[in-house]
């Protein structure tokens, strides 16, 4: 049985030749096609990736707020514990201080570099955490 073919600038390449004609596409093309072709191509898995979500995000970003409010947001003293508190009182209070509407010595510029997707998953995490 003959595979399958398909057809380049008037020409029929069978499925396996797939990269010679690619090949060959390319050495006789423009340069400045053959830059836009490898950037598509280049974007492409990156575009695929960002498109699933990390399962372990939540859990990632949780880690920057180890250094004052504990391990997994669980506090040993000090600053206020974040483990098991609701989801929506942890938006809340992070809006506020990306907002400015709370004082703070450094979590309203912490709160300033998350996007509303990245707070959801810190503050889904944080809660879901035991409390000490």
């Amino acid at each position: 049985m003959p595979l399958p073919a398909w057809k380049l600038d008037g020409q029929a390449y069978a499925v396996a030749d797939r990269a010679a004609c690619l090949a060959n596409f390319l050495w006789e093309t423009e340069m400045s096609v053959k830059i836009i072709l490898a950037a598509f191509i280049a974007a492409t898995p990156v575009a695929a990736a960002a498109q699933s979500p990390d399962p372990n995000l939540g859990r990632n970003l949780a880690a920057n707020c180890a250094n004052c409010h504990g391990t997994n947001g669980a506090s040993t003293g000090g600053m206020p514990g974040l483990a098991g508190r609701p989801q929506a009182q942890l938006l809340q209070l992070l809006g506020e201080f990306r907002d400015g509407k709370r004082p703070a010595t450094i979590m309203h510029q912490l709160a300033k570099g998350y996007n509303d997707a990245q707070l959801q998953a810190v503050t889904a995490y944080l809660s879901a955490q035991k409390p000490n």
